[in-house]
């Protein structure tokens, strides 16, 4: 059932933007959120990988070991994660141009749910861990939380503002789906994602793939070749910052 729920939230908004506000509209919001679709490999492939171990750390009753699991993945979450967020929020007009002119206007979607994502990375596998110590009931109620949340938001929203109020539909659907876990596991585990390699992650990211392509942004603007050379330079520096830290 909390699958379910996710599922349908990640589908719900185009069917609503669809309803309220036409065809169109609901193709430009389509084709600005499916970038979402490609950080939530890297989620699913940490989660594979992390699941076992956390469930067989809190099946010993190992906190430490399972809080320290939770941190690492986390970190390599963000690493994962962050330089797809961050190029999308920087060149979200660049890279809708994609798929025509006109779907630059989803390019405030791009920036909303860039920088939600950003938030959720930080908080790690939060729906994993909480499941792995064996509180599933928590997490479908936190999904069915998330789905109301969705909703509401959506239909206030989405007649005045179309896909921007769509986008930040999901986002509160988003922050609500992590922080409340987030909040479950601190008070009930004492475990939290905010380790030493969590805090190095989140600012090799930024500075890779935020500041040095807003600083190639605002040098040559936002076009295809800049967004290229941005994606290239962010990329020799995180791996350098990578090695460095290893």
């Amino acid at each position: 059932l909390a699958n379910w729920g996710r599922i349908v939230i990640q589908r719900l908004d185009i069917v609503l933007v669809a309803i309220l506000r036409g065809p169109i509209d609901a193709a430009i919001y389509t084709a600005a959120t499916r970038f979402l679709v490609v950080g939530q490999l890297g989620n699913a492939a940490i989660s594979m990988a992390a699941q076992p171990q956390l469930s067989q750390l809190f099946g010993r009753h190992d906190r430490l070991g399972a809080d320290a699991v939770y941190k690492a993945t986390t970190a390599w979450l963000v690493l994962l994660t962050w330089p797809l967020y961050l190029l999308a929020i920087t060149f979200g007009p660049a890279i809708l141009s994609i798929f025509g002119h006109s779907y630059r206007a989803g390019s405030g979607v791009m920036v909303i749910l860039g920088c939600t994502m950003l938030l959720a990375s930080v908080c790690g596998q939060v729906d994993v861990v909480l499941i792995s110590t064996g509180r599933s009931g928590l997490s479908l109620a936190n999904g069915l939380v998330a789905l109301v949340v969705n909703v509401s938001v959506d239909l206030a929203l989405i007649p005045h503002y179309g896909i921007t109020g769509a986008a930040i539909g999901w986002a509160a659907s988003i922050v609500a789906s992590n922080l409340i876990p987030l909040a479950q596991l601190a008070r009930f585990i004492r475990v939290h994602p905010f380790g030493t390699a969590t805090l190095l992650a989140v600012a090799l990211s930024g500075v890779s793939f935020g500041v040095i392509p807003a600083l190639l942004r605002v040098a040559f603007g936002s076009d295809p070749a800049t967004l290229l050379a941005a994606a290239a330079a962010g990329g020799v520096a995180l791996a350098a910052g990578l090695w460095r830290w290893r």
